[in-house]
């Protein structure tokens, strides 16, 4: 009997240790915060961006200028919210997002993603997103928003199956 009590004992302890070691940092998806992002960018809500976002979030584009000199261009998350949030109704914005590559440990995740950028359908440029994202204890939040930009759209359209 005292052995079977020691067994149910060390059972209820790993059982303890294993759930401390699993937080909800683990449980939940980055990507979400992704998803909520881009739907508060195509419906210009400004408080759907922000409640995925750090107060100090920057984005960055980088690319090649005409002479093939690399370049890093940034922005404040407060400018881009306002120029998403302020534009007109027409011509319409449409990022399409291919399939994501996420990467997370503990605390922070990065998420890689090709886009195609659209104006009213027209293709205007693609590339890459990365989004670096923050475990505050309760949500994901981005921290860095950072992006290729090319009118070369060369990326692979197996990236976009099932993507509307």
């Amino acid at each position: 009997m005292i052995f079977k009590n020691k067994q149910l004992w060390v059972l209820l302890m790993m059982s303890v240790l294993f759930y401390s070691q699993y937080s909800f940092a683990q449980a939940s998806n980055p990507l979400a915060a992704v998803d909520t992002f881009f739907e508060g960018f195509h419906k210009r809500d400004s408080l759907m961006i922000q409640s995925v976002v750090t107060a100090d979030a920057q984005l960055f584009r980088t690319g090649n200028a005409k002479d093939g000199a690399p370049f890093r261009k940034a922005m404040t998350m407060e400018r881009f919210i306002r120029s998403v949030t302020s534009r007109p109704e027409k011509p319409i914005w449409k990022e399409q997002q291919g399939k994501p590559i996420l990467h997370q440990d503990q605390n922070l995740a990065v998420v890689w993603m090709p886009f195609r950028f659209y104006l009213d359908q027209k293709l205007r440029h693609c590339g890459y997103n990365l989004f670096t994202l923050f475990w505050n204890g309760d949500t994901w939040l981005i921290t860095e928003v950072s992006d290729t930009g090319t009118t070369d759209c060369t990326v692979d359209d197996s990236y976009f199956n099932s993507i509307d």
